[in-house]
């Protein structure tokens, strides 16, 4: 028979434990009403006529951004147009630092027409895995036809919304993250970031490389463009970022890219 203390001991641990499970459901529940009541960003409808997204998918967004059904071109991998498609093997140096590893399972948030995807195949190798997902439906049939194309089995391609990354099957299975020129294209920053926590290992990492809102440090764009076209600054993505679960852990300095920055951020316990 259990003394009086052992009893008393007993269900008071169960009431503590009652009670955190409480907090903790009280918490998630918080937490899903606020990915629900987060609004769309506010953005220069001027500028982006029809939405943030619109314009990828209007018919001519693969001859614009890729250069034809082929890539290698126009507005999103000519080096002459975006300095990203002439810094990827600079990148992929950022990315090995922060976990990009045989093996690794990686995902390309925004992946667009698929320019990083052959160099992010090689390098996690045969065991390693590719996740290239975008909100664009035509992106998403380009990217496809480019793996098989260029027979790169470990590369899944897939459809994501503006709110969520839609991996539920790889929830707490990603090692690293990346968001190459597409944050400000996020229509719900903090919601779709909580998403992306969910699919991140604890410890996993966020290379995030975007734009300075800065018409100073304009090359390929117009001076304006930078007030039009990037909706806030650097410090206000990282707010957002870091209101999702996230620590800011490093900043990537890369010569070739004097219209971007990067930063680091590494998933908080879950």
């Amino acid at each position: 028979r259990r003394s009086p203390t052992m009893a008393s001991g007993t269900r008071g641990s169960k009431r503590k434990l009652g009670a955190a499970q409480t907090a903790q459901a009280m918490t998630a529940a918080a937490g899903l009403q606020e990915q629900e009541d987060e609004p769309m960003v506010a953005f220069n409808t001027a500028h982006y006529n029809g939405g943030l997204n619109a314009r990828f998918e209007a018919e001519d967004a693969i001859s614009f951004f890729a250069g034809g059904d082929e890539g290698g071109g126009g507005m999103f991998e000519d080096p002459e147009k975006r300095d990203i498609a002439g810094a990827t093997e600079k990148l992929m140096d950022v990315f090995r630092k922060h976990g990009l590893v045989d093996g690794c399972t990686l995902l390309d948030v925004g992946a667009g027409t698929g320019l990083m995807l052959g160099h992010l195949s090689r390098a996690v190798g045969e065991s390693g895995k590719v996740l290239a997902i975008d909100v664009s439906q035509r992106f998403v049939g380009f990217m496809e036809q480019r793996v098989k194309r260029n027979k790169l089995p470990n590369v899944r391609v897939s459809k994501c919304s503006p709110k969520s990354a839609d991996l539920a099957d790889y929830a707490g299975k990603v090692d690293l993250a990346i968001i190459i020129d597409v944050y400000h294209h996020f229509e719900y920053p903090r919601t779709f970031m909580r998403s992306l926590h969910t699919v991140l290992r604890d410890g996993g990492r966020v290379v995030v490389c975007d734009f300075h809102r800065d018409p100073a440090k304009m090359v390929h764009h117009k001076p304006e463009w930078a007030i039009e076209h990037i909706r806030a600054d650097q410090q206000t993505f990282r707010q957002e970022i870091e209101s999702a679960g996230f620590e800011l852990v490093d900043s990537a300095e890369v010569q070739e890219l004097v219209e971007n920055y990067v930063m680091v951020f590494q998933s908080s316990s879950k």
